[in-house]
């Protein structure tokens, strides 16, 4: 048992070491409207993804969230953006086994964070922590369904021999 675990904590340093992440910059539909933002794409489960994204984004403010995996934060307080609150609009999508996180960051006045203005290596940066976090989150997930899976299988195991 403690050689599984051993081998399962192994896999995800190796796994964290080896997944560079990369933010890109882009285009992206919301609700109908095209913005101009970031993006990062992880092979993280879409429905874990958008789980992981909301709980960061609320550490800077109120979130709100609504159908195709769109989640907003209308006067996110990210210091190391902007000194003043960010609209920020997001969206996490998947396609063919990678999941993506969009996110559109309006510095108000008509002014928003694009590749080449002030705040966009900040941006990136606050992209980039995010999916370094959510790969630590989703491999603990991984990791804690397969000692799951093990117990069940010892206990099984177990039955059978008494």
């Amino acid at each position: 048992m403690k050689k599984v675990l051993i081998v399962a904590i192994l896999g995800l340093l190796a796994s964290y070491s080896t997944q560079a992440q990369t933010v890109l910059p882009g285009k992206q539909d919301i609700d109908k409207s095209t913005f101009e933002g970031l993006y990062v794409t992880t092979k993280i489960e879409e429905k874990y993804l958008g789980q992981y994204w909301e709980s960061y984004l609320k550490q800077y403010g109120k979130v709100s969230s609504s159908r195709g995996g769109v989640y907003r934060a209308p006067s996110a307080n990210i210091s190391s953006v902007s000194s003043s609150p960010i609209n920020l609009s997001s969206q996490v999508s998947s396609k063919k086994g990678l999941s993506q996180v969009f996110i559109y960051l309006d510095l108000g006045n008509g002014s928003y964070i694009t590749q080449g203005t002030k705040g966009y290596a900040e941006a990136e940066s606050f992209l980039k922590k995010f999916a370094e976090d959510a790969i630590l989150y989703d491999d603990a997930r991984v990791a804690e369904e397969a000692m799951k899976e093990s117990e069940k299988s010892f206990s099984k195991l177990t039955r059978k021999g008494e």
